[in-house]
């Protein structure tokens, strides 16, 4: 029997060894992606970035007049390719968008460089609409190199006045102008001082000299992904839908989401561990039953609901799955769900929405989120960390002139203990910083103590009750 108790101890033992906490899972650690949005515009720059690390459609001081030009570049990651682009009123669901615009100009003018790999095409493109529909504009490639500046007048037609215009480039074609890829990684055009021309035309599209940036800084947890979606919740609605947030659990912050539903159509409210775009984002993970435990606030916007995932799988195929669905609460709640699998996982997948729905009804819906983890492996801030990890006896109790609070810990650890009376009263409070590994005494004079029932409790640093207990004076 005592052959089969120590067999069992030593399984239980290499199964906490072998387990894996979520990374970050604390949401302790954070990275800043930085880069320059140009105004009045949208561009590529949040997908260069996240794609990439380095901005796509940057603003340089290679100009011809003023502070700055923009420049252009095609990126090809992997099986990934994104091409630089700038668009001036943005177009929407098709013909949709556009700056105001009411002129007729017979061209438009500017100063351009560009090196366009061979087989590789950049492109300016220039739409005229009136009542959504086109009325008039001009497409024009652009090939080959050229190292210096030079300028630029392309011609614009029309069938009839319009009453706004779009102005976009790119440094690759876009899809719907081949049927065979074409991009090529490198290549790159840049522009300054675009312009419309023509008798009497008084009407630009601001910015189009680049000369108005603005910095976008971006937070996102460590070991977790929103793909490009948080930098584009920003570019998109103005606002992050990821943020840091000192409202913790533990440590010193937490995961806030904000559900955006961004007047595009998109939606912004799903976060995960890992890279979605970099092969199935998980992390290995090898324990068979466990459970998923965190703590939330959540504040939704009429009836919505947020969700986190917990899904394991083995060799690509799921064997274990649980689903923790969150209502309203404004104060932190602790949630615990079983996860058993059907076979030992190899790896771990989290993902975590604060919606159920990223739709515009549910606008607004806010959830925090900490210390989301796995039983079988706390977190280092975690409470569930010191389960088990001191115990502590009284002797003599009752007692009448002193006691000892005997505290045998499996660590070398500091511990403060915390005495109180039956009405809540703090009588005794002491830090002890070097307590050994094993057995420590904490000899306690009670002979001022009036009769009656007293509580201790021993904490870690970090605040979390490790062992507690209650004895008498008599």
């Amino acid at each position: 029997m005592k052959k089969y108790l120590l067999s069992l101890s030593l399984l239980v033992l290499v199964a906490f060894a072998n387990a894996q906490s979520i990374p970050n899972g604390n949401f302790e650690n954070w990275n800043t992606a930085s880069w320059d949005e140009l105004d009045t515009a949208e561009t590529s720059a949040f997908q260069g970035h996240f794609l990439s690390g380095s901005s796509n459609a940057s603003k340089t001081t290679d100009k011809v007049s003023g502070n700055y030009a923009i420049k252009l570049e095609t990126q090809i990651v992997g099986q990934d390719t994104n091409f630089g682009y700038f668009i001036f009123g943005m177009a929407e669901d098709g013909l949709t968008g556009g700056f105001p615009y009411t002129q007729t100009p017979t061209s438009i003018t500017g100063s351009y460089k560009y090196n366009i790999q061979t087989g590789d095409t950049a492109l300016l493109l220039v739409l005229f609409k009136k009542n959504g529909l086109e009325v008039g504009g001009g497409i024009y490639k652009i090939a080959g190199v050229q190292n210096s500046y030079t300028t630029f007048s392309f011609p614009l037609a029309y069938t009839q006045a319009p009453d706004s215009v779009i102005i976009a480039a790119t440094s690759s074609l876009p899809e719907d102008f081949y049927t065979v890829p074409t991009a090529k990684n490198g290549s790159w055009i840049q522009f300054d001082n675009i312009q419309f021309a023509g008798t009497s035309i008084t009407q630009q599209v601001p910015n189009t000299d680049f000369e108005q940036w603005t910095t976008v800084s971006i937070e996102d947890p460590t070991s977790w992904s929103s793909g490009f979606m948080n930098s584009f919740s920003y570019v998109a609605e103005g606002a992050p839908f990821v943020e840091k947030t000192t409202d913790k659990y533990k440590g010193n912050y937490a995961l806030k989401m904000t559900t955006r539903h961004s007047t595009s159509s998109f939606g912004f409210y799903e976060m995960m561990n890992g890279n979605p775009f970099s092969g199935r984002p998980s992390f290995p993970y090898t324990t068979q039953f466990d459970s998923l435990i965190f703590y939330y606030k959540y504040m939704p916007v009429g009836s919505d609901s947020a969700t986190v995932v917990a899904a394991a799988s083995k060799l690509t195929n799921y064997v274990g799955v649980v689903f923790a669905y969150l209502d309203s609460t404004s104060t932190y709640k602790r949630m615990s769900f079983p996860l058993n699998c059907a076979m030992v996982p190899d790896s771990l997948f989290i993902n975590i929405l604060s919606s159920h729905t990223p739709d515009s009804t549910n606008n607004g819906s806010v959830l925090i989120i900490d210390e989301i983890h796995m039983k079988s492996q706390p977190l280092a801030t975690s409470i569930e960390k010191h389960a088990g990890w001191a115990k502590a006896n009284v002797f003599p109790n009752p007692a009448s002139n002193f006691t000892n609070i005997v505290v045998d810990l499996k660590e070398s650890a500091s511990v403060n203990i915390v005495v109180t009376d039956i009405a809540g009263k703090i009588v005794f409070e002491k830090p002890y910083s070097s307590m050994n590994l094993g057995k420590n005494s904490i000899y306690l004079n009670v002979s001022d103590f009036a009769k009656g029932v007293y509580n201790y409790s021993l904490k870690s640093n970090d605040g979390a009750n490790v062992a507690q207990g209650k004895f008498i004076v008599e």
